[in-house]
């Protein structure tokens, strides 16, 4: 949904992915985690069968495979951003709010994703720069808050958020803050 390249067709951005990545690092396994609202959403049994070699994981904690893994490709998951914290390139395939140019490695053309990959596996980060998107992140752009918590503190922080944001709105007017939505 979030792919002006793939939309709603994640079988079709498996295949582009698998493709580009035995054209660039055919040693490299393939390992795909779904997000865990789509396990029940959609079948994906004809996608398995027609990749045996792919790895399909279905839960489970992503820091392993994090941890294990050249490089992060992904639609616009927050898996992106742990990607960077774990020093991974990250190619990313749709819209994000991390998708930034020396950041990550957009991929803006389905026919430039072998490239993109290439780029990204045969680059390192730029650890500076994200080390700075991390704390802006943190201390700015993000809330402390989950939306499953309902907790006074959690909300307490949430409306505070709400409200800087709209004061800043206010202050100055006809002029975006640089405040992207958590």
């Amino acid at each position: 949904m979030h792919s002006p390249l793939y939309g709603n067709r994640l079988e079709e951005a498996i295949a582009d992915v698998h493709r580009a990545l035995q054209e660039v690092a055919p040693e490299l396994p393939l390992v795909i985690k779904l997000h865990p609202a789509d396990r029940r959403k959609s079948d994906y049994d004809p996608v398995v069968r027609a990749y045996p070699k792919i790895i399909w994981v279905g839960s489970g904690d992503v820091c392993k495979i994090l941890m294990w893994s050249r490089l992060v490709i992904t639609v616009n998951s927050t898996v992106g951003i742990e990607g960077l914290i774990f020093g991974k390139p990250v190619v990313v395939l749709g819209r994000s709010f991390y998708g930034l140019d020396g950041l990550v490695h957009p991929v803006r053309a389905r026919a430039e994703l072998p490239e993109v990959l290439r780029t990204a596996s045969n680059n390192p980060l730029d650890a500076r720069l994200v080390e700075q998107y991390l704390l802006f992140l943190y201390f700015i752009a993000l809330t402390r808050g989950h939306w499953r918590d309902y907790s006074p503190e959690s909300l307490r922080r949430v409306a505070t958020r709400i409200i800087s944001i709209i004061e800043d709105t206010a202050a100055s007017p006809g002029v975006e803050t640089a405040n992207p939505s958590p």
